[in-house]
């Protein structure tokens, strides 16, 4: 596929979809409530999550927020982002083992 531009267009306009696609699905998962303490909690864990993603190095934070956010393959996401399929996987492992060393610390406020 010969997008106009040359491939850093490409790559330029996969990332804008998949940050455009899982900004919707984040809002999505904020919207989609049943009752108030529900909302606070969801909220809340939302508000950690996005702490959290915005903590990890920008590629950590593209390759997950392609992979998990906006449902790429890794290979696809290898793709968009100009790297080897074992290079994605390594930033996918070491990006959700940060993730989930934020969410089992302690927060802040108790």
């Amino acid at each position: 596929m010969h997008h106009v531009g040359g491939p850093g267009a490409t790559i330029k306009m996969a990332l804008e979809k998949a940050l455009e696609d899982s900004s919707r699905r984040f809002l999505e998962l904020a919207s989609d409530q049943t009752s108030p303490s529900q909302k606070v909690a969801k909220g809340e864990l939302l508000h950690r999550l996005a702490e959290g993603m915005e903590a990890l190095p920008e590629d950590q934070r593209t390759a997950i927020e392609l992979r998990q956010l906006a449902g790429y393959t890794v290979n696809e996401v290898a793709e968009a982002m100009g790297r080897s399929p074992a290079s994605v996987a390594g930033l996918l492992r070491r990006g959700l083992k940060a993730l989930r060393h934020h969410f089992s610390a302690p927060t802040s406020d108790g």
